[in-house]
């Protein structure tokens, strides 16, 4: 990606909000993500996990015991308000990959 992109969505005060993706920023692939509520914010931590090469069954049956280490890549923290308008883009988005027999297979 050589050109940065840039989107124009109007806010909740009206005034258009140009959103630029720099090359430099980077595009994370998450498997986990906790969200943390407070009385101010809300907290998004999202988590990757690297699963270890499975060489045996036994090898297996130990990380079921013992877990799967996800690191923290990135922490965003919104406003209330702004979570509750996230939620409501993200909703909408999800809606149109409801009906995507492609999801139901696990990762």
């Amino acid at each position: 990606m050589s050109d940065e992109k840039v989107k124009v969505v109007e806010n909740s005060d009206s005034i258009p909000v140009h959103l630029r993706v720099l090359p430099r920023t980077p595009a994370l692939y998450v498997q986990f993500m906790a969200v943390s509520p407070s009385t101010d914010e809300v907290i998004l931590s999202f988590f990757e996990g690297q699963p270890p090469l499975m060489q045996s069954p036994e090898a297996f049956e130990e990380l079921k015991k013992t877990g799967l280490v996800a690191d923290c890549v990135a922490r965003i923290a919104v406003t209330p308000k702004r979570f509750v308008e996230f939620v409501r883009l993200m909703s909408e988005t999800a809606k149109a990959y409801s009906n995507d027999p492609d999801l139901s297979r696990s990762e």
